[in-house]
């Protein structure tokens, strides 16, 4: 007989079979079964390793470009004390460069 057939011939199907073990699993790593309590600290590593690295890519593919973008199309400009533009707009860029090079001047 093969594991189909026994499924089958127990009442269970392949989906039902593993919701079942893990939520078994689950319950003895919650209950802290001393036998699972290794596992239960694997998968909590596990777990975390995976969700970092998801939150990883994530922010490389979608924050970070979004980030770069905005700061290369930032534009200030100073204003009077009543938020009044006034001198020529700059880039976020420049602003930061001309900073740093006034800065490298005076010390």
């Amino acid at each position: 007989m093969n594991d189909a057939a026994l499924l089958k011939a127990v009442g269970l199907s392949p989906e039902e079979l593993k919701d079942r073990l893990v939520n078994e699993l689950a319950n003895r790593i919650q209950a802290g079964d001393a036998d699972w309590a290794g596992i239960g600290q694997d998968l909590t590593a596990l777990v975390e390793s995976q969700v970092n690295e998801t939150v990883q890519r994530l922010a490389e593919e979608h924050v970070l470009p979004k980030v770069n973008e905005y700061i290369e199309n930032l534009c200030l400009q100073e204003t009077n004390k009543w938020g009044e533009k006034k001198g020529e707009p700059v880039s976020f860029v420049e602003y930061r460069l001309t900073g740093w090079t006034a800065n490298r001047r005076a010390g």
